[in-house]
């Protein structure tokens, strides 16, 4: 949840809410083609934490000797690609979220704000 120990995104409070907020919104108002850069970043963050997350399941060992590319070629370096496609969307759902009225975006200034500080926390040179 909070990333990976490598690439700490610190994603969980602040940045995955937003996400689902903004994909309820491009969902409910039919944002599909005007937000597809979003959308894309969405289902690729989904496909690269489901690589990684199977990467080192030993069902896929058939597949890695069946395959001699998988096995020399270290796939799991495209999940340290995470971080930026989190951060992208995390904008974008903000972009989202600000269009949607004056509340919505007082919410998304607030959300920017919030992650932002909860990052200065997690900064090893500032604790």
């Amino acid at each position: 949840i909070f990333g990976h120990t490598h690439v700490m995104t610190v994603h969980t409070f602040f940045i995955l809410p937003a996400t689902l907020i903004a994909i309820y919104f491009v969902y409910s108002k039919k944002l599909w083609k005007q937000e597809k850069v979003f959308v894309f970043l969405f289902a690729l963050n989904f496909l690269l934490s489901l690589w990684y997350a199977f990467w080192f399941y030993e069902g896929w060992l058939p597949l890695t000797k069946r395959f001699h590319f998988m096995d020399t070629f270290n796939f799991a370096r495209y999940h340290f690609l995470r971080p930026m496609v989190i951060y992208a969307s995390f904008a974008l759902a903000l972009k989202i979220i600000y269009l949607q009225g004056f509340n919505w975006a007082k919410t998304a200034k607030g959300l920017a704000v919030m992650q932002i500080i909860l990052l200065c926390f997690f900064n090893d040179e500032i604790i």
